[in-house]
């Protein structure tokens, strides 16, 4: 086997693994940090310049992003095949971080992430909203008893096209960060069933349950990741409630997992793989993730999940 752990910090955890002979399989890696199993991610994403070397087809580079994983200021990294157990080409790594230890670090990364939305005022707005919308038409079931949520409304884009549309729904709720845009939109179009908030919706204390749930782009600069919204986002979903949002990938396998920060701004990506564990940690379960707004740089994918129906007791068990 052929293999390179290239790069490893905080945000990224970068390599390959490629077995000679055999070009086209794709090799899993496992990856193991301060001595605990995190994940077996596939060496299947594709790399132009793996192919130009010689390695197979070049669909045997990974992408992991370590941050919610990491527990101490110095913490251990080894990655390594995962039939074998062999360690990859410099395997083994040592990544330094603040974010784990340090909770005023923390806070303040946190706050940066925040500043884009907290003051912004007449939003624009999200990246290909319009493709966003004529693909949740269809597939959100709307009907007069349905009960929304949106979450980072801006300058109410989503709101005024779903209007425009005269799609039926009983009640809308907006949560937004910036207190001027919920201002104005309160002073628009606030009703007793349709209502603009200030808040996170991430610790934010919904007083009544949602059948759909709504956010365009807003995830992918959740600090340090979404999955404290879609966990909060979940208590508030009804049983089979809906979750629409978009995300930025930037392969159109959704391989790749990784995080920046550019400039001040937070820019998460996901992979499939990690997605899934996330909604199926927060309670929800992955529907769908197709590709749209495709570009030479990045792509878009519209993720929809459900929350899932409490399990029955089982009477058989306690007999």
């Amino acid at each position: 086997m052929l293999s390179h752990l290239e790069h490893a910090d905080e945000f990224l955890l970068q390599g390959w693994a490629y077995q000679e002979g055999y070009p086209k399989s794709t090799i899993a890696v496992d990856i193991h940090i301060n001595n605990r199993f995190i994940a077996r991610v596939p060496a299947g994403t594709f790399r132009s310049d793996l192919q130009e070397r010689g390695y197979g087809s070049g669909y045997h580079a990974f992408f992991f992003n370590p941050l919610d994983y990491l527990t101490a200021r110095s913490n251990l990294i080894q990655v390594v095949e995962a039939s074998t157990g062999q360690l990859l080409a410099r395997g083994v790594r040592t990544v330094e971080t603040e974010l784990a230890t340090n909770r005023d670090a923390y806070r303040r990364a946190r706050v940066r992430s925040q500043l884009r939305w907290l003051n912004a005022a007449h939003a624009p707005a999200p990246p290909d909203a319009l493709e966003f919308i004529h693909r949740l038409e269809p597939a959100a079931h709307f009907h007069p008893h349905l009960r929304i949520l949106e979450i980072g409304c801006g300058s109410g884009y989503l709101f005024e096209q779903l209007r425009a549309r005269e799609k039926p729904f009983h009640s809308y709720w907006g949560l937004d960060l910036s207190r001027p845009n919920i201002e104005s939109l309160h002073a628009r179009f606030g009703t007793p069933d349709i209502r603009f908030l200030t808040g996170d919706a991430s610790t934010y204390p919904f007083p009544c349950q949602f059948n759909l749930a709504l956010a365009s782009g807003v995830f992918e600069g959740l600090f340090p990741s979404l999955l404290p919204m879609l966990k909060n986002v979940c208590r508030t979903l009804v049983p089979g409630g809906l979750l629409f949002f978009d995300l930025i990938v930037q392969d159109d396998r959704a391989g790749i997992s990784r995080a920046s920060w550019v400039g001040d701004n937070w820019l998460r990506l996901y992979s499939q793989q990690e997605l899934r564990r996330l909604l199926t940690e927060a309670g929800m379960e992955l529907l769908d993730f197709p590709m749209y707004a495709v570009a030479d740089t990045h792509h878009r994918m519209l993720v929809s999940a459900m929350k899932l129906h409490p399990m029955p007791e089982n009477t058989f068990e306690k007999s």
